[in-house]
């Protein structure tokens, strides 16, 4: 298993510098951004990939930089959220930008595009009232047409398509993850897993890596801290910015946090995981260069470096 990093924390940073940088610090992968998503409703191109650059014959060159620094990119991330709803001229052009960064995966010889699924009414995410459960159900229909042709796209190119399960999308706990591989049950559609989604929710992440299975097909690792007096008082839906020190939850530096990730690495190995542990900084206490400093400090001595191959007993 591989401890990679997602870079759009080091946004301010030329391409080189920030690989160089990532390598300095021991991380083995990058997970680049597609796009500049400080405004999702423009389409720039991410600080560190200029996918038009990539198509048109760049791919050789970006993929010699990586290489050499001794990275691998683990992904491309896409994290559109309009791929479904009622906008459809903004759903085509989210779904066009979707296979860009599919055929962009494909030309750098990246496995996996990380993404959302959306969601055609965020006023449907709870199914409460009840008058909410058709519209759920008509979202489902909308997926299925929508990710199947993605799916479907993805295959052809030999990329497999990562979703993180998370708030107002389709796929945003357990049960309706499951439901988005029943619904689209292509094996190029799977998990980029992301162990703090489930958590604040109350959702086991052990279990969950068990349920999804070989269906993850990446991982972010962050922590979560759950503050349990605080969360007594606004729950796990609180609102307000993230720097809240009277939050139900909080997203934390790996390590730093409540997450037993000795346990969440054994399930990985369980369910034959065996790829890239991606660091994703969303802490509101340190910079970016802290945790990306800590993040690897405290990964690196719980990687499991041979796993076993046989029971002797």
């Amino acid at each position: 298993m591989k401890i990679g990093i997602a870079t759009f924390l080091f946004s301010d940073m030329p391409l080189e510098k920030m690989l160089k940088h990532v390598s300095d610090l021991g991380y083995e992968a990058v997970e680049i951004q597609t796009k500049d998503y400080s405004d999702f409703d423009n389409w720039r191109p991410g600080p560190h990939l200029d996918m038009d650059r990539v198509l048109s014959g760049g791919a050789a060159e970006y993929k010699r930089l990586v290489q050499k620094y001794g990275l691998m990119i683990s992904a491309l991330g896409e994290h559109e959220r309009w791929q479904l709803g009622p906008n459809k001229e903004k759903q085509r052009r989210s779904n066009r930008y979707f296979r860009k960064a599919i055929q962009t995966a494909h030309a750098l010889d990246v496995p996996v595009v990380v993404g959302f699924t959306g969601c055609p009414d965020w006023s449907a995410w709870f199914s409460w009232p009840s008058t909410n459960i058709e519209k759920w159900e008509d979202g489902w229909k909308e997926f299925r047409h929508v990710w199947g042709e993605n799916a479907d796209f993805a295959a052809k190119h030999d990329v497999k398509i990562a979703i993180e399960v998370h708030p107002q999308n389709m796929a945003y706990n357990l049960e309706t993850a499951v439901r988005m591989n029943k619904e689209v049950p292509s094996k190029a559609l799977g998990i980029n897993f992301d162990p703090c989604e489930y958590v604040w929710q109350r959702i086991d992440p052990v279990v969950a890596i068990h349920t999804h299975g070989s269906r993850i097909y990446h991982c972010h690792s962050k922590d979560i801290e759950v503050n349990e007096p605080y969360l007594a008082k606004s729950g796990i839906t609180s609102t307000g910015t993230w720097d809240r020190i009277d939050r139900g939850f909080t997203y934390r530096c790996v390590g730093w946090g409540d997450m037993n990730w000795k346990k969440m690495i054994t399930a990985f190995l369980q369910v034959k995981y065996d790829y890239v542990l991606s660091y994703e900084h969303e802490d509101p206490v340190m910079s970016p260069e802290d945790g990306a400093e800590k993040a690897i400090q405290f990964l690196r001595p719980l990687i499991i470096k041979r796993p076993i191959k046989k029971i002797w007993w």
